[in-house]
């Protein structure tokens, strides 16, 4: 019975590495292709998709602690891949009125330009792979009750 119960963890492994390439390599694709249609300089990276998301969807302005939380990445980390998308043009520095030290970030007008040509195609994706809106659902739904179970309880944005 543990041999079988092994087995079955590392296949379950193996089928989620592979998912999450196949996943990667398709939303990098379309990234590089929203980024040819606006002519962006600089390469996009698969990891800069998740802090696009993240601001695109909080229509607000983000610290980038807040930020680093949502996309659970250590903030040198997101300070690093922030400044990039800053020099790609996709992103914006602003800061609060109140604490001039607390710098926030969001999508500038191209980020938005950026956002709304790529996230389009990525839903068709979902679509394509799934093949339907109710089943990128139920996977959207499988996928909450695991992140809240490891990560706790996520709010809605």
């Amino acid at each position: 019975m543990e041999k079988e119960s092994k087995n079955l963890r590392k296949s379950i492994y193996r089928y989620s590495v592979m998912i999450n390439n196949y996943f990667k390599e398709l939303i990098t694709a379309e990234m590089i292709e929203a980024g040819k249609k606006l002519e962006l300089c600089g390469s996009m990276k698969f990891s800069y998709y998740f802090i696009l998301c993240e601001l695109y969807y909080s229509n607000k302005p983000l610290s980038l602690t807040q930020l680093a939380s949502l996309v659970s990445v250590k903030l040198p980390n997101i300070s690093n891949l922030v400044n990039e998308l800053i020099k790609i043009g996709l992103v914006e520095q602003c800061q609060y009125d109140t604490n001039k030290r607390k710098v926030t970030v969001q999508l500038s007008e191209l980020g938005i330009k950026y956002s709304n040509l790529l996230l389009p195609e990525l839903s068709k994706i979902g679509k394509y792979v799934y093949g339907s809106d109710a089943e990128c659902e139920k996977i959207y739904e499988y996928y909450s009750m695991l992140h809240a179970r490891h990560f706790g309880k996520r709010e809605d944005r």
